[in-house]
């Protein structure tokens, strides 16, 4: 120890600046692997040190040492920016900023509004060394490793041997991140913790810039043609004429109902028949799904926004990147659900109280040609907000007032907002007759904060099926329930304290289909209550309405909501069976949150064609969007003759 503390004694000044600011990046950088699960690879602090080291190598190259502490500083804020505002966007939906969320910038204000929420005192240690540094500029102190001394700043000998050392491992470390496109979008960007910990938080960045600037280059398939090859191959793959498990036939069931499809705010099944305090959290939702049909196990099939649940229920297809189905591809063809159910004499709206373009709603739906379009607007004067937007109830109450005046039979997708993130409040009159349950010792969290917001959501939404019953529609309507995506990250706390204190403790297996999981329901007018606790998708959700309603259905990559296959595919690449989850590319058992070895011959097949499915289903979708390859209705037309024969 008393040599090497002599050695780094002798180093040069330049040598001593070089390695202190590589460790400093170095610190944040596995800091952020580790608050992020992305650091599941024990060579990823390797090649993290390459990769680092080929962005400070030039200082080596500076004769003057204020250039380099320039330089080597500018990296070092740079970094710091791009590891900060990852790791507060992860707090946020458990996920990484993506270059296709750029157009998001325009929702600056409601970003801002969740920012105090989202800043943890874990992520300090990415600005440490800049309070450090100020505490002893401030103090009028030179820090000791860039102090000056008779010591030489360059010694060219020992330049050139840190220069090739760190050369070799640069060069070693792209090497094994891969960063060559072709190798990055065809193969490798499917799982983005797994491409994190195969090429850092850096090679992910780059790959992602490479993805959007690419355009529909790189897309699986480039003709509708190609598309409908895969998507026969998948219809009849082997393993899908196995036995079915059929709950109930719908063909025809609802013929001439009205439809409903109500999108609830972050409401996540983990709270739905559970109690805090003994109190229900959701009674009046959980009085409904217990008259009617009750989905435990629906996922959410991304990790997006709102409109990312829009986009897959209505279209049954999986989202891209957050946001970016709307923002990007709006005036692409799609079978929307919406436009279906109008070619065939349904009157056609959308609601949603909040501003017209919001997710760049107005023009999808235009594109859409729904017969109405209801924004804030529509539902003015409003009496009373929650945070930015008309309370549930308000909006309950005001769309059925519409509804009643629709021509008959109508389709309307309702999108409520007063659970939205960071879960506030704020303006709600007379909130202790709307909120009835004691959160503690969650108080002032933004779980209990959750758990208030969801108990007023359930409260809005037991006066909108009363008052859906007063007005008449109810028993001719078929009505669809379900939470548009998560609410509490993954690795929330007191979430994890909360479901441990009620017997129901989440291994990291049991978290991640936790996160995905979403409350869901549906009443239809006849059909007795049931419960499904098979997995299924939103992507299910527009082929049945369309089948119930003995509408043809011409593309759809979901299926018959009722009629299970055992398992649920997501788009980031995970898969979800009622005893097994493949994520990162392993399969691992749900019970026990280990990796699943030793499977039975019989099971793994199976599995494997699970894979295969989920793979072309996502390279479907992408194509199809990216690629607009819905637009040739008639090779669509076509395609769904020849499976309909």
């Amino acid at each position: 120890m008393k040599k090497l503390r002599e050695k780094i004694r002798n180093l040069t000044i330049q040598t001593k600046i070089f390695l202190s600011i590589l460790l400093v990046i170095f610190i944040k950088t596995q800091s952020f692997y580790f608050m992020t699960w992305s650091g599941n690879s024990y060579v990823l602090p390797i090649i993290t040190i390459g990769i680092i080291s080929l962005f400070l190598l030039p200082m080596l190259f500076m004769n003057k040492k204020k250039n380099a502490l320039i330089y080597g500083t500018v990296i070092n804020v740079v970094i710091t920016v791009l590891l900060l505002s990852n790791a507060i966007y992860y707090e946020y939906a458990n996920n990484f900023l993506s270059i296709f969320q750029i157009t998001n910038a325009k929702y600056g204000a409601e970003i801002a509004s969740a920012l105090p929420s989202l800043v943890k005192i874990y992520h300090l240690v990415f600005i440490l060394d800049f309070i450090v540094y100020f505490v002893f500029k401030i103090k009028n102190k030179k820090i000791q490793v860039f102090k000056k001394s008779n010591q030489e700043y360059i010694n060219k000998k020992e330049r050139k041997i840190l220069v090739a050392v760190l050369s070799v491992l640069a060069v070693f470390s792209v090497g094994y991140a891969g960063l060559k496109p072709e190798d990055s979008l065809k193969k490798r960007f499917w799982s983005k913790n797994t491409l994190i910990a195969q090429s850092t938080i850096f090679g992910y960045h780059y790959y992602d810039i490479v993805n959007f600037f690419s355009g529909t280059k790189n897309v699986p398939f480039k003709t509708f043609s190609d598309v409908a090859e895969t998507y026969k191959a998948n219809l009849n793959a082997e393993e899908k004429k196995q036995d079915l498990n059929k709950y109930l036939e719908v063909k025809d069931i609802a013929k001439g109902k009205n439809v409903i499809l109500l999108q609830l705010e972050a409401i996540q099944n983990f709270i739905i028949g559970e109690k805090i305090n003994g109190k229900e959290i959701t009674p009046n939702i959980n009085k409904w799904l217990s008259e009617n049909i009750h989905f435990t196990n629906l996922h959410s099939q991304g990790l997006g926004t709102t409109a990312d649940c829009e986009h897959t229920v209505l279209n049954s297809l999986y989202p891209l990147e957050n946001g970016s189905v709307y923002q990007f591809y709006a005036g692409n063809k799609y079978y929307n659900l919406l436009n279906e159910t109008k070619e065939a004499g349904y009157y056609t709206s959308f609601m949603h109280a909040n501003d017209k373009g919001f997710w760049n709603r107005f023009n999808v739906y235009k594109n859409v040609g729904v017969d109405v379009f209801e924004d804030i607007q529509s539902f003015e004067p409003i009496t009373e907000w929650i945070s930015c937007w008309p309370s549930d109830e308000i909006f309950f109450r005001k769309a059925i007032d519409k509804m009643k005046n629709y021509p008959k039979p109508f389709i309307t997708n309702m999108v409520a907002v007063s659970s939205h993130y960071p879960f506030s409040l704020e303006g709600i009159q007379n909130k202790e007759e709307k909120v009835t349950i004691d959160v503690s010792p969650y108080n002032g969290t933004t779980f209990g904060n959750y758990l208030e917001t969801a108990n007023y959501v359930d409260y809005a939404f037991g006066k909108f099926i009363n008052d859906l019953k007063e007005s008449g529609l109810y028993e001719d309507t078929v009505l669809v329930v379900y939470g548009d995506h998560y609410a509490m990250n993954v690795d929330d706390k007191d979430m994890l304290a909360y479901m441990q204190s009620i017997g129901k403790p989440l291994n990291k297996i049991k978290q991640k289909i936790n996160y995905t999981n979403v409350a869901a329901g549906m009443s239809i007018p006849g059909v007795p209550s049931m419960v499904i606790n098979e997995p299924v998708g939103k992507t299910d959700i527009k082929p049945t309405i369309l089948k119930m309603l003995g509408i043809p259905d011409k593309f759809s990559i979901g299926k018959d909501i009722f009629i299970s296959d055992s398992h649920v595919n997501i788009s980031t690449y995970n898969i979800i069976t009622p005893n097994r989850m493949y994520t990162d590319g392993k399969w691992y058992d749900i019970e026990s949150g280990q990796e699943a070895k030793n499977i039975p011959e019989d099971e793994k097949k199976i599995l494997d064609s699970y894979v295969a499915e989920m793979n072309k289903e996502v390279q479907i979708s992408e194509s199809i969007i990216k690629k607009d390859l819905l637009r040739d209705k008639e090779e669509v037309d076509r395609l769904y003759d020849e499976l309909n024969k």
